[in-house]
């Protein structure tokens, strides 16, 4: 069987979609000029009540929960902590999304 894909060299858009977000996931990571995606990504409600029921969830949950999906030796680090080393962080996205 021919793999359309792979004869007609379009690449799978939800693996480009999720390189997008993991790139900007490290972009965002590695600013440190107080610009509020910074500080919407690490920002945590205190004194708010949660409605009940499952947490809605949030993109820091989405990202760690593809990069759990990885095998290798990174899963034992944070995403946020290897996305701060620029290269590490490409490294990870290079080996992992094909």
């Amino acid at each position: 069987m021919v793999d359309i894909r792979a004869q007609s060299e379009v690449r799978d858009p939800l693996l480009v979609i999720k390189k997008k977000k993991l790139g900007w996931a490290g972009h965002i990571m590695r600013r440190n000029d107080g610009r509020w995606t910074r500080l919407v990504q690490e920002w945590y409600p205190i004194g708010e009540k949660r409605p009940v029921g499952r947490p809605r969830t949030r993109w820091c949950d989405s990202l760690q929960k593809e990069i759990s999906l990885f095998d290798g030796e990174n899963l034992e680090t944070h995403w946020s902590t290897i996305a701060k080393d620029r290269m590490a962080w490409k490294a990870v996205i290079r080996d992992n999304i094909r």
